[in-house]
């Protein structure tokens, strides 16, 4: 494209000259001044600049000129060089005038003649400033969402293989299921195996979906910039989190498959058969389980056991615990209240039951009738 063009264009030579000069001395030829002694001269030599590919970021006119006024140059540019910004330099323009050219958009800046070449200079600097700050802006909000394309393409990727990962290990589990005792050594190692690699997969798919957001700074701040800007964001953050998501529940899901969840203490990972689990109750940010011998932390939430496990024996008996009615020996009436409590095989202590969850879990007991 080459360096930019500023067309100064007035009827008076000597004007002419002078701005030409002033300007290139001014910017140390940082850009090319070229001139037109009328409106139509400066139309052909525009249409001609812009034929050759070159920028014109600044047309400087007078505004009483032959045969064409500024304002009406002014319009004309506008129509077929948006992005060109007007300077009306003249001594003759009403005051009604200038102000119809700068709410109509058809101006940028207005300076008087004589003029003084410190402030025209400045008025120059501060468009090409802002053309950029605009392109700098463009630049790296395409860079940003090409980042973050590249980041939502790349986890497609480990996603899907992390799928194929648990497709071909639960497929070789059901392969020695079918061949040996559900309790052979091999099969527990088999599935073992299975959670450990799957589990771990899909852990490193969620850590780096946030050490990106950490990190670095491809993610913008929502509601920042334009509505235009701020919907694009959105359209991604959306995508984003629907991925994670995805990994999230592959992970939920692959835990409480073969009747195994995966739980964990001290930072060691533990494969538990279900049906040894007792109760899970609330913990801080994710549910504890509780079997006769130990207590685990499990990355889910009660809300999602309680979908989960529904067909499993377990039940939502209070707003703060799920428990395996297998385990369950006794339920008596909680002195001086309405709620109940029900006693667990091989614990000391009991775990409450709500009142509005009373019948059902008597219900499911066979203890009542429905």
């Amino acid at each position: 494209m080459g360096i930019p063009v500023v067309l100064c264009v007035d009827d008076e030579k000597i004007v002419l000259d002078s701005l030409k000069k002033q300007l290139e001395v001014k910017f140390n030829y940082a850009f090319q001044v070229e001139t037109a002694e009328s409106g139509e001269e400066a139309l052909e030599l525009i249409e001609e600049l812009m034929s050759e590919g070159k920028e014109i970021p600044v047309v400087i006119c007078d505004y009483l000129m032959p045969h064409m006024k500024g304002n009406v140059l002014f319009k004309k540019i506008k129509e077929i060089s948006p992005s060109t910004s007007c300077i009306l330099l003249t001594g003759q323009a009403t005051l009604d005038a200038v102000k119809d050219m700068v709410n109509s958009g058809v101006i940028n800046k207005f300076i008087q003649k004589p003029w003084d070449i410190d402030l025209l200079s400045s008025l120059i600097e501060d468009i090409f400033h802002k053309n950029a700050s605009d392109t700098n802006n463009e630049s790296c909000n395409n860079s940003e969402i090409s980042s973050i394309k590249s980041y939502i393409k790349n986890a497609c990727e480990k996603i899907n293989s992390a799928l194929m990962t648990i497709q071909q290990n639960i497929e070789a589990i059901k392969k020695v299921s079918k061949e040996l005792p559900v309790d052979d050594l091999n099969t527990s190692t088999t599935v073992n195996d299975f959670y450990s690699k799957t589990s771990k997969v899909l852990d490193n798919i969620l850590s780096e979906f946030l050490l990106i957001q950490k990190n670095h700074k491809v993610f913008p701040e929502r509601g920042s910039g334009s509505d235009t800007d701020n919907d694009d964001m959105e359209l991604i953050y959306d995508c984003i989190s629907n991925l994670m998501e995805r990994v999230s529940n592959i992970e939920k899901k692959l835990s409480l498959c073969n009747e195994k969840i995966i739980a964990w203490k001290n930072e060691e990972m533990f494969i538990l058969n279900i049906h040894d689990i007792v109760y899970f109750t609330s913990g801080k940010r994710c549910a504890v389980a509780v079997t006769n011998n130990d207590q685990y932390t499990v990355k889910e939430t009660l809300d999602f056991l309680e979908d989960q496990l529904k067909d499993s024996n377990f039940f939502r008996c209070h707003r703060c615990y799920i428990v395996n009615i297998n385990h369950i020996i006794k339920l008596t009436p909680w002195f001086g209240s309405t709620s109940y409590v029900a006693k667990l095989k091989g614990l000391e202590g009991d775990i409450p039951v709500s009142k509005a969850k009373f019948r059902k879990l008597k219900e499911l007991l066979g203890l009542e009738s429905k």
